[in-house]
């Protein structure tokens, strides 16, 4: 199951941010990590949260996702993300797109805190097995209809 790594960044220091910036990216590829989102606009649709730079990295697992933070590689990029700016954090476990599904044939359901939870909830859904699943970036559970229907 894939994880998301959410972080909301505020940066203090940007020339150190800068060379921060160039570690990164081959820690998150060598623990089979990428990019969903880096810094790109984002809005505050509800709620009283003003994001600051968003990054969500998406990882195989959630192992995969707290090996690479935890790890020699991203060590001294991470003491320099740390210096350089304020940050938080998070892990998300997710649902992922099994072979033939597509993600049009989708819609998003209220959220089941924790992967087992996600899970439970896709295995009692009365449509699973019969059409499609995936996860959205946030770590939403998305229930499938069938191609025609709408939502």
């Amino acid at each position: 199951m894939p994880a998301y790594v959410i972080l909301d960044i505020t940066v203090n220091d940007p020339d150190l941010f800068e060379e921060y910036k160039k570690l990164a990216p081959a820690t998150i590829e060598a623990y089979g990590g990428r990019y969903i989102a880096r810094g790109g606009k984002a809005e505050t649709l509800e709620g009283d949260w003003i994001p600051n730079r968003v990054v969500i990295l998406e990882f195989g697992s959630f192992v995969a996702a707290k090996n690479r933070l935890n790890s020699p590689e991203y060590r001294e990029a991470r003491s320099m993300r740390l210096q350089a700016a304020t940050s938080n954090t998070s892990v998300e476990g997710g649902v992922g797109l099994g072979p033939h599904q597509s993600p049009q044939e989708t819609f998003t359901t209220p959220r089941h805190r924790g992967c087992e939870a996600q899970e439970e909830a896709a295995a009692h859904h009365p449509l699973r097995g019969a059409i499609s699943r995936k996860e959205t970036f946030a770590g939403a559970l998305s229930v499938p209809v069938k191609a025609g229907l709408s939502s």
